[in-house]
């Protein structure tokens, strides 16, 4: 599930893109994941390995931002794999809808 549109392994999609962001300069990479695919397929023991998988900086001008519906993150996870993750992640930011 380290595919980007199941083509390219999303570390060279990554190394594409900052390529890319190295001749135009740009100024930096940065990728925004929607993690529900893994949700929608019940890979959750696969999310978890991928996300520790990764880097928790790189070593070039790349930000990464992972998203997840906080009930698929409360739900499929252990307690100790949630705080994996967050723990694994440089930041983690939670999101709290309000009712109207």
């Amino acid at each position: 599930m380290d595919q980007y549109f199941g083509k390219v392994p999303m570390v060279e999609f990554s190394k594409r893109l900052f390529k890319v962001d190295v001749k135009k300069r740009k100024g930096g990479v940065s990728i925004v994941s929607d993690m529900g695919s893994y949700f929608y397929k019940a890979l959750h023991q696969e999310l978890v390995g991928y996300e520790l998988s990764l880097p928790q900086e790189f070593d070039v001008s790349l930000k990464g931002l992972c998203i997840y519906n906080q009930l698929d993150f409360d739900n499929a996870f252990t307690n100790k794999q949630k705080q994996e993750l967050i723990n694994h992640h440089n930041k983690s930011i939670k999101l709290i809808a309000s009712e109207c």
